[in-house]
């Protein structure tokens, strides 16, 4: 019997139409199928047919086939017809169980095997951080305490503590007793500050125990003046990679120790008393700072590799040169005592959802999630839905990804004008534009002889055709 673990290929040498080639002979692997690249230089020239199949790696990656053809294949004296799945991207050629199952007296000796070193290592490696960066704990930064400053004759604040709804009363106990076992809050006797928590509800049924500081603290804090990284910034590190990984950074800001003075700054006000914070909590306006200036020092120097608050990505043009990266900021993790959410974590992807976009080697593209709701949106048909349409749910692009500039208008040319009468039923006339009054604003008239003044984002196209 062959061996069904990810560490090892075996190979065989099949023939396809008239051309030979070497294909992974994969048990694991219901399919046969190999990339459009090693397809075209079989130069086989069939017809490809469109298929509604997905295929799903061993990593949980889901990959999309560009079609299927029909294609005569040959191993030793055995021929068969069989179905191969074609797909984008660098993957190696399947030979799956489809085609397994024409093969009979199949003999193993003639099917070779080689390492595959890039599984096997990266299983290696993240064995190697399973007790300590993939662990399930809270993790504690060593050697390091944040400080939040204050303005100047900054005066303390404390509020009572909120009602709480008696159904949920019983889940925020149990959460306070869990963050005090954690070390993260510590009941005290007294303290002047005091921010009331309001306890969110997770789609799970569990509670997160949020605070109110923007009416306490929030008020009286110094900005911190530590830059959030631009996404463009991030995104041109990315340039040159074919493989990419991200890690989930588990419960970020509470990794992060702060001082005395600023635990009791942080203190709660609850129905079971005070507690002062030991950590850096959610909702403190300078948190996202604090906690970006520390990750981008630990990653400090390491190419291929940008962080945005909780979610780290590393590229590499190859296996081995990702391989490398991702380990030594797994080290990096390790030294400083975070933890990464293993389930939230991808590694090895040809492509990547990241911070709303789809990076791949061919760059950055628009996330087509983020998208199908605008594509997807049928065409109005009236004047009443069309001008719904573009008021109510498109929004003019920012003059920074705008393609072209904001339409002008010209005198005679129909227009839909708001209309701000006292009274008024209608929320749009239409009319025609009389003569510019300056670069964005136009006077107007209306189809009922009003004459208006309108700003430019205050006037629409008429459609060709008025119901």
């Amino acid at each position: 019997m062959i061996s069904g673990e990810r560490t090892e290929k075996f190979m065989i040498s099949v023939q396809i139409e008239n051309a030979k080639l070497k294909m992974e002979f994969d048990t694991g692997a219901t399919l046969t199928s190999m990339s459009m690249r090693d397809y075209r230089k079989l130069n086989i020239g069939k017809r490809l047919f469109h298929t509604d199949i997905k295929l799903r790696t061993y990593t949980g990656e889901v990959i999309k086939p560009v079609g299927v053809t029909y294609v005569k294949c040959k191993y030793q004296e055995k021929e068969f017809h069989g179905k191969l799945y074609l797909i984008n991207g660098n993957v190696d050629p399947i030979f799956g169980r489809s085609w397994m199952k024409e093969l009979e007296n199949l003999n193993l000796a003639d099917i070779k095997t080689i390492q595959d070193t890039k599984n096997l290592e990266l299983d290696q490696l993240l064995q190697l951080y399973k007790t300590s960066v993939f662990k399930s704990d809270l993790g504690k930064i060593p050697n390091y305490k944040g400080h939040l400053n204050l303005k100047e004759n900054t005066q303390p604040i404390f509020i009572k503590p909120r009602r709480i709804p008696y159904a949920l009363k019983t889940k925020v106990d149990e959460e306070i007793e869990r963050l005090c076992k954690l070390g993260v809050i510590t009941k005290v006797d007294h303290s002047e500050w005091g921010t009331p928590v309001v306890p969110v509800v997770k789609p799970n049924g569990s509670i997160r125990l949020c605070a109110d500081y923007k009416v306490t603290l929030n008020k009286v804090i110094l900005d911190e003046q530590y830059p959030i990284p631009m996404i463009e910034d991030i995104f041109a590190e990315m340039n040159g990679g074919k493989l990419f990984c991200t890690l989930d950074i588990t419960q970020a800001y509470l990794n992060m120790v702060m001082d005395d003075e600023s635990a009791m700054l942080q203190t709660l006000s609850t129905h079971k008393g005070t507690y002062k914070v030991n950590r850096l909590m959610f909702g403190v306006k300078v948190a996202p700072s604090l906690w970006q200036g520390f990750m981008d020092r630990l990653l400090q120097g390491l190419e291929g590799v940008k962080c945005f608050f909780d979610d780290i990505i590393i590229q590499g043009d190859s296996k081995e040169k990702l391989l490398q990266r991702l380990k030594l900021v797994l080290d990096k993790l390790k030294e400083s005592n975070l933890r990464v959410n293993k389930d939230k974590c991808q590694f090895f992807k040809t492509s990547i959802n990241y911070l709303g976009h789809t990076i791949d080697k061919d760059g950055l593209h628009k996330n087509k999630d983020k998208i199908n709701a605008i594509i997807k949106t049928e065409r109005p048909v009236r004047t009443s839905l069309h001008a719904m349409f573009l008021r109510g749910e498109l929004r003019r692009p920012s003059v920074k990804h705008q393609p072209h500039p904001i339409k002008e208008f010209n005198p005679g040319d129909r227009i839909q004008a708001r209309d701000y009468t006292v009274g008024s039923t209608q929320r749009w006339r239409f009319g025609s534009i009389q003569e510019r009054l300056g670069r964005l604003h136009y006077k107007i008239i209306t189809d009922d002889g009003s004459v208006w003044r309108r700003h430019i984002d205050q006037l629409l196209a008429a459609p060709l055709v008025q119901s």
